[in-house]
C-alpha cells in the first residue's frame, strides 16, 4: 500500500473541507449583498471547444437566471447550475459563490470517442465516453474513428461502443481504419486507409482476435506481396482469413 499518496489523499480532502467551510462561514449572513460579476469557465478548453462561455452565459440570460445585479439571497445557484448541465455538450458544472462577491461557474465538455453518420440522413452526432450522444460542431474539429451506415443510436452508442472505442485507442488501427460501416443486413465493414479492399469483420463477436488477424496478415503478406491484390479480406469466420483477389477487367 502507498502511504505517501494516501497521507497526500487524506491532505488535500481536509484542505477541500477546510476551504468550504471558510467560505460558508465567511458568506453567512451576507445574503443581501449584490452579486457584481458572474464567470463561466470551460475548464477543458484547451482540449475541446463544443461551447464557449459567451453560448452558455446566453443561455442563462434566456432562462431569466443572470445574477450579476442581484443580491444573493435571489439568486438561484441550484437553477444556475442545472441550465448549464443539461446543455448537450456539457458534461457536468460546477456553480458556487465567491467571498469576493462572485458566481463562478466551471465546466467540464463531453469527451468524443467516436463520429456517428446515419444512413437515414438524420445527422451526425457524437458518443462520449459514458455512451451518450451528443451533437457534433463544426467550430472543433476533432480526429476521433467515424462510424456510419444502418444503424440506431442505440447500437451505435452500445452495441457498437467497444469496438470504435478499441480503435479510437489502439495505434494501428486508429491510423488505419479510416471508417467503421454497417449494411442493410448489419454486418460491419471496416475501410481501410491503405489498400483497395475493405475488411469484413461480419459482428463484434472476437473482434480483438479478428483484428490482430488483419494486422498479423498485413505484416506478413500484404507487406511482401502488395496492398493492391484484394478487393475484400474476410475475418468473419474462426481462425480464418479469405481473401477475395480483385477482379482484372
Amino acid at each position: 500500500m502507498n502511504y505517501v499518496k494516501v497521507i497526500l489523499a487524506t491532505l488535500a480532502v481536509a484542505a477541500c473541507m477546510l476551504y468550504l467551510g471558510w467560505i460558508f462561514v465567511y458568506t453567512s449572513g451576507r445574503e443581501n449583498e449584490v452579486c457584481d460579476r458572474l464567470e463561466i469557465r470551460i475548464t477543458d478548453a484547451h482540449q475541446v471547444n463544443f461551447v464557449d462561455s459567451t453560448f452558455l452565459l446566453n443561455e442563462v440570460k434566456a432562462k431569466g437566471l443572470y445574477p450579476v445585479g442581484k443580491k444573493f439571497a435571489d439568486i438561484d445557484l441550484n437553477a444556475l447550475e442545472t441550465t448549464i448541465s443539461h446543455c448537450p455538450m456539457v458534461l457536468k458544472a460546477l456553480c458556487y459563490r465567491t467571498p469576493a462577491g462572485e458566481i463562478k461557474i466551471e465546466v467540464k465538455q463531453r469527451r468524443p470517442m467516436y463520429r456517428v453518420i446515419p444512413a437515414n440522413g438524420t445527422g451526425s452526432y457524437f458518443v462520449d465516453e459514458n455512451h451518450e450522444a451528443f451533437p457534433t460542431n463544426s467550430n472543433s474539429p476533432v480526429e476521433v474513428p467515424l462510424l456510419s451506415g444502418y444503424l440506431t443510436k442505440d447500437v451505435a452508442a452500445d452495441s457498437l461502443f467497444n469496438l470504435m472505442t478499441f480503435i479510437k485507442n489502439d495505434k494501428f488501427w486508429r491510423e488505419q481504419a479510416t471508417q467503421v460501416y454497417v449494411d442493410e443486413k448489419q454486418q460491419i465493414i471496416i475501410v481501410p486507409r491503405v489498400g483497395e479492399h475493405i475488411i469484413l469483420l461480419g459482428n463484434t463477436d472476437n473482434f480483438k482476435a479478428k483484428l490482430e488477424r488483419v494486422e498479423t496478415f498485413y505484416h506478413k503478406v500484404l507487406n511482401e506481396v502488395g496492398w493492391n491484390l484484394y478487393d475484400k479480406i474476410d475475418v468473419r469466420y474462426e481462425n480464418q482469413i479469405i481473401c477475395t483477389p480483385i477482379q482484372q477487367q
